[in-house]
């Protein structure tokens, strides 16, 4: 069996969603010796230097990143593992295709006390952006919600059929 997992970028600097990523990968290595598994992402570019350093990785996460897995070749399973990287799923060659969600907690707070932590005056693009790739949950075959409150805010604030998750 093939399966691919999809990174997120290493300068996205999200060490939990990594973390995730590298046991999980690693354990199945380890006790799944039939598995053909491969790990992608894509690496910035050096002509992304004429960006604005905000927009350096939302170029790469959103333009580049897409195009690149449509040259991927065919897998039985891919799972991505970071849900701010759902946006993917319209790209991937699988019969199956998997995501992790850990939290949807800037959408939670988006009109609570905190709104301000989460959701920065100035950085209304983040909010945009992550609302684009949470509405492609709906795509994947599978949803990993990692805690019964993510499974609830999941059917909340999206329109994912509660029998993938």
């Amino acid at each position: 069996m093939k399966i691919n997992y999809l990174r997120n970028l290493i300068e996205d600097k999200r060490i939990s969603m990594d973390e995730y990523a590298e046991n999980l990968i690693n354990y199945q290595k380890k006790n799944y010796k039939n598995l053909d598994i491969n790990e992608y992402t894509i690496k910035l570019k050096k002509f992304y230097s004429f960006l604005p350093n905000k927009w350096k990785l939302r170029y790469a996460r959103y333009i580049d990143y897409p195009n690149s897995i449509k040259k991927l070749n065919f897998f039985d399973i891919t799972h991505v593992t970071d849900h701010s990287y759902a946006h993917l799923v319209k790209n991937i060659k699988s019969k199956v295709k998997i995501v992790t969600v850990s939290d949807l907690i800037p959408l939670i707070f988006e009109k609570e006390k905190l709104k301000d932590l989460y959701n920065p005056i100035g950085r209304s693009y983040k909010r945009v952006l992550f609302r684009y790739s949470i509405n492609h949950l709906k795509y994947f075959d599978k949803i990993i919600a990692i805690s019964e409150n993510t499974k609830k805010d999941i059917l909340k604030f999206t329109s994912c059929n509660e029998s993938k998750i």
